[in-house]
């Protein structure tokens, strides 16, 4: 979180390599800064869930939380950021939250029972965990496999 604070900046990754810093180094201290710009979208809080979860499927959870530390540090949207904190903390506790591919209640052979070949399996997991994420469809078996079904029918 020091790094990134220091190395706010968009040639945060070259300074830091010339300094020689380590990969994992540069890696979290660009995640950190990506996903603290990432958080300053954030301002509808009726949907303050759905960002909780994008953040959590794109980013670590300790990324976002030293994200948020980051984006408050700088005087941003500092109320945002509360808001967002006790979002994440409620989505993460959640066992039943679905943020992440693995989370589905479908996996890839469902995918493939359906009808779906290649990259067209991980597209169509990747448009229902979307669809999962912003509401338009609960996570449920039946559900996530009827929406399979109609868009092999309707080759969408």
């Amino acid at each position: 979180l020091r790094y990134a604070l220091f190395f706010d900046t968009v040639y945060s990754e070259k300074v830091m390599r010339e300094l020689r810093f380590d990969n994992n180094t540069i890696r979290h201290v660009n995640q950190i800064i990506s996903c603290g710009l990432n958080i300053l979208e954030f301002y509808d809080g009726r949907k303050r869930k759905h960002k909780a979860r994008k953040l959590l499927r794109d980013y670590d959870y300790c990324d976002i939380v030293d994200a948020i530390s980051y984006a408050k540090v700088h005087g941003k949207h500092v109320n945002v950021c509360d808001y967002l904190r006790t979002a994440l903390e409620e989505v993460y506790s959640n066992k039943d939250e679905c943020y992440k591919i693995n989370h589905l209640k479908v996996n890839g052979n469902d995918a493939i029972a359906c009808g779906f070949t290649g990259k067209n399996c991980g597209a169509i997991l990747s448009y229902l965990l979307e669809m999962v994420i912003t509401e338009r469809i609960s996570n449920n078996r039946d559900d996530l496999l009827e929406e399979m079904r109609y868009m092999k029918e309707h080759e969408v």
